[in-house]
């Protein structure tokens, strides 16, 4: 809601300012200089609030989140058989437990939290150029998809790359 809410108020101040430029300077109207200045004041004050609000949001789930993993998975490593502990290198344990916990934190909060983010902005802007523009909404469409494809292509070279260094890294705790 913050997300949505913010990206419309961030829609005004190029209005306001084309108003501006073409309608309240050309007149030398001062009273509507005053009048659009004060939205644009006001639109200031209303992003860092909302800056704010989302950032606290952010960080208490994503804390929220970590302190649940962690003690899910610490119950876990309590829950295995001594003959695991003994089985296994103390820092390949160590290292599973800090790598994949910060690799699921990064999963969480960039892939779930950012693409959701990023996708409903993408969704708006691409509402407004149809609205304002169909060929530049058409150009935005084809760069989103090449973007997309993209992505897809790396993401498994990127993931089995960082498995390979997570298990070399293992080795040498």
């Amino acid at each position: 809601v913050l997300l949505i809410v913010s990206t419309l108020i961030n829609f005004l101040p190029p209005w306001i300012v084309k108003v501006l430029i073409d309608v309240a300077l050309p007149r030398q109207d001062l009273f509507l200089l005053n009048v659009l200045v004060f939205p644009q004041l006001i639109i200031i004050g209303n992003n860092q609030f909302i800056v704010a609000v989302k950032g606290w949001l952010y960080t208490y789930l994503n804390q929220r989140v970590n302190l649940d993993m962690n003690l899910k998975l610490f119950d876990h490593l309590m829950t295995l058989p001594v003959t695991y502990f003994n089985q296994t290198d103390n820092g390949t344990i160590v290292h599973r437990f800090m790598q994949d916990l910060a690799q699921i934190r990064d999963l969480i909060s960039v892939l779930v939290i950012e693409v959701v983010v990023n996708a409903l902005v993408l969704v708006m802007l691409i509402a407004i150029l149809f609205w304002i523009s169909v060929p530049l909404a058409f150009i935005c469409l084809g760069i989103a998809v090449v973007y997309g494809i993209n992505v897809n292509v790396f993401k498994n070279r990127i993931y089995g790359t960082a498995r390979d260094l997570g298990g070399r890294a293992g080795e040498v705790y």
